[in-house]
């Protein structure tokens, strides 16, 4: 009795070859149907083989898919499968989708154990409050600051007017020129 080749732990009994026919006797050993069943052997050890090598030292696949070689896999690592429990979980970004491979990667979790693992939802709940973040503020530089009591626009929404002739001049020009600007025809029409 050997041991399997391919690492497993399934013990292989090897036959031993029959000898030769004593004298004057004919052969009848089926050398085809022994041929045919070690060839069948070998091509099993051969592939057990080929599957262990695909396999990463922490028992994940390196490249290879364990879900049945169905070819549903990326090559970001994630099948149909876990895209669309990712989809369920409302986790769909880019960003988000890399946090969880790397969680897997580091971890060699599946993806639901990453996604019931605390440590994963807290920091996919602050990279999301981030995103949040960001996308509030404005993204130009000029920003809509305080206007100074030396501005038109000030004192046209003051609704008053200054006591500087000049810049009481500018307010009025600026008042007029909206007056004229406002549409003749109501925004209602009647029907």
């Amino acid at each position: 009795m050997t041991k399997n080749e391919a690492g497993g732990d399934e013990d292989v009994v090897l036959e031993d070859l029959p000898g030769d026919a004593p004298e004057g006797e004919e052969d009848k050993t089926d050398w085809k149907a022994i041929a045919k069943k070690n060839h069948g052997i070998a091509q099993r050890f051969k592939t057990k083989f080929e599957k262990s090598k695909d396999k990463a030292p922490d028992g994940g696949d390196k490249g290879g898919s364990d879900k049945g070689g169905q070819g549903g896999e990326n090559a970001s690592g994630l099948d149909k499968l876990d895209r669309a429990v990712l989809r369920v979980e409302k986790i769909t970004a880019p960003d988000e989708v890399k946090l969880v491979e790397s969680y897997m990667k580091e971890t060699g979790k599946d993806i639901e154990a990453v996604l019931a693992s605390k440590y994963f939802q807290a920091e996919l709940k602050e990279m999301r409050d981030l995103a949040a973040t960001d996308d509030a503020t404005p993204s130009g530089e000029k920003r809509s600051g305080v206007l100074t009591r030396d501005t038109v626009e000030y004192w046209i929404a003051a609704g008053k007017l200054p006591e500087d002739p000049v810049l009481r001049q500018k307010v009025v020009n600026a008042k007029i020129a909206k007056e004229k600007n406002v549409s003749q025809f109501s925004s209602n029409p009647l029907q």
